[in-house]
């Protein structure tokens, strides 16, 4: 079934890619002084503003329809929608400035591209790329810096099947963020240089977990 959520994920790398090609096409135009490129420049700009507010429509549907997941900062989707909405307003002028520009060459074939309509073509893609960047760079923070990828154990409580079979792990799934006092752990001996080596990076995951812990706790609530 086709969600909000994935319909964004289907569509939102149209405007970034086409305006990431609509620059480098530009430069290559500004080089070789090629007619052909510029109207290149010109198309991929044009689709990348016809897809910019499908886009933005989609990941505004998105956010409601995930209504603020546990595992998500809500300031970082609110960052991503901010600058996404800035990138669409910018995108969406870029995009007509040059689907007229295209239009016209187009009309005259045999007329070189004025100088105003190429430095407005380089500039709006440059623009383009700038604030598309940015807004997937946010976007990438929804996911990638969530607090639940700190964990080195699955939180207690989540549905069966969720999570991989753990047994082979000295420790019970879920007594990451358990209540209880710190495990002890055996003291190396001269014999077993390799235990103590696995001893202290034990130690270390030990402390890492809690403050793992602590900061699951400080933005979501405990799974029961």
């Amino acid at each position: 079934m086709l969600s909000w959520p994935y319909a964004h994920l289907l569509i939102n790398h149209f405007p970034v890619v086409l305006s990431v090609s609509a620059l480098g096409v530009a430069i290559l135009a500004l080089l070789l002084e090629r007619r052909g490129l510029w109207l290149t420049a010109m198309g991929a700009l044009t689709v990348a503003g016809a897809f910019v507010y499908p886009v933005h429509l989609t990941g505004i549907e998105a956010d409601e329809a995930l209504r603020d997941p546990w595992y998500v900062h809500p300031s970082v989707i609110e960052s991503h929608e901010d600058a996404g909405t800035l990138a669409m307003y910018v995108i969406l002028v870029v995009g007509t400035f040059a689907a007229y520009s295209w239009w016209r060459s187009l009309k005259r074939p045999n007329e070189a591209v004025p100088g105003w309509m190429r430095a407005g073509i380089v500039a709006g893609a440059l623009a383009a790329v700038t604030l598309v960047t940015y807004t997937a760079y946010l976007g990438g923070k929804i996911i990638h810096e969530s607090p639940v990828l700190q964990l080195t154990h699955p939180p207690p409580g989540l549905p069966p099947g969720i999570v991989a079979d753990t047994s082979h792990r000295a420790r019970e799934p879920g007594a990451l963020c358990a209540d209880t006092a710190p495990q002890r752990i055996p003291a190396p001996t001269n014999r077993a240089i390799n235990s103590s080596r696995a001893t202290g990076r034990a130690q270390r995951n030990q402390s890492s977990n809690a403050r793992s812990c602590a900061r699951m706790r400080s933005v979501i609530p405990q799974i029961t």
